[in-house]
């Protein structure tokens, strides 16, 4: 279903018993049967259906995108990455499963039109990261190898009715930034949620009894650990992103993920005092009292002028 109109109108009959409108909103989406559903226009207007203003939406090549959601050519977590699963082994999932990131960014929002003629343009990136939570849900391994699903904002540029550009703030997800650093030489802040694993081999496992052995094995073309607890709250978190300004100023912002935050605390899973027939860091399934809640929360905005000096400091406390 698709929203097309928006009507408002007073709430006493007129004489006629028909409603006063006072404003009406229109949606304009797209029509054509091969492509996917997007947004094209907003139309304000007035009681009479004339148009008032009209904002209108560009995007990322929308038309290379399959129209058909079969969970084929998709990556470890669902997005689009052009490559057809049919008639691969499972050995070759993982290397099928990964992103591409010339396509992760097909379809984004990449212009909005205002009503006076200015816009706003929006780059995206795909997601990267430094570090993988690890299987025991206390510590941080090394990075991902490759780019993790999912899109983030690159850039937001605003222009006038004429061309001219009136704010631009790019976005970098690295820790340490400094005025003038190149991006690219820094760490990424990104934390992986977990590892995508398509199969699971749990080999001569002794029973609670202690009197016998058990062994199961399992595989899938979805991962099996987004299924899991470990696939609780976001796939992806980053605790440091830098906003920079045009005139190089900038704004490092800190957020709070698994390990010690700025203030020292640390936002790890927990696992139970006791279990039976799990394995801690072997089940994918294994439960755990998960602190998702706790992560994800700013906890510091260092502001600094184009010269690295400092002009505001705002720590935050949960």
């Amino acid at each position: 279903e698709q929203l097309n109109d928006i009507v408002i109108s007073n709430s006493v009959q007129n004489q006629n018993g028909a409603y006063n409108i006072y404003r009406q909103y229109h949606f304009d989406y797209s029509t054509s049967p091969t492509q996917r559903l997007t947004l094209n226009n907003f139309y304000e207007k007035d009681n009479s259906a004339n148009t008032i203003d009209q904002y209108q939406f560009s995007y990322n090549n929308v038309a290379s995108l399959p129209v058909v959601y079969d969970g084929n050519f998709t990556d470890h977590w669902g997005y689009y990455n052009n490559k057809d699963l049919m008639g691969i082994t499972l050995d070759n999932v993982f290397t099928y499963k990964q992103t591409d990131p010339t396509v992760v960014t097909e379809g984004l929002l990449t212009q909005i039109t205002y009503p006076t003629g200015g816009y706003t343009q929006f780059n995206w990136e795909p997601h990267d990261c430094s570090q993988v939570v690890s299987p025991q849900r206390n510590s941080l391994n090394g990075g991902f190898p490759g780019y993790v699903g999912g899109s983030r904002i690159r850039e937001i540029a605003s222009y006038d009715q004429v061309g001219v550009l009136t704010s631009d703030k790019n976005y970098y997800y690295k820790r340490g930034y400094t005025a003038g650093t190149n991006p690219n030489s820094l760490t990424s802040s990104g934390i992986l949620n977990g590892m995508p694993t398509y199969t699971v081999n749990i080999t001569n496992r002794v029973n609670y009894a202690q009197n016998a052995k058990f062994t199961i094995q399992m595989a899938s073309l979805n991962s099996l650990t987004t299924y899991s607890y470990n696939g609780v709250g976001s796939y992806i978190g980053y605790d440091e992103v830098a906003e920079v300004n045009a005139d190089g100023s900038y704004t490092r912002n800190f957020f709070t993920s698994y390990g010690p935050d700025l203030t020292g605390l640390p936002h790890w899973d927990i696992a139970p005092t006791g279990y039976i027939g799990w394995k801690l860091g072997d089940d994918a399934y294994f439960p755990m009292s998960t602190l998702e809640e706790e992560r994800g929360k700013p906890i510091g905005i260092y502001q600094y002028t184009k010269n690295d000096l400092p002009v505001q400091k705002t720590n935050y406390t949960y």
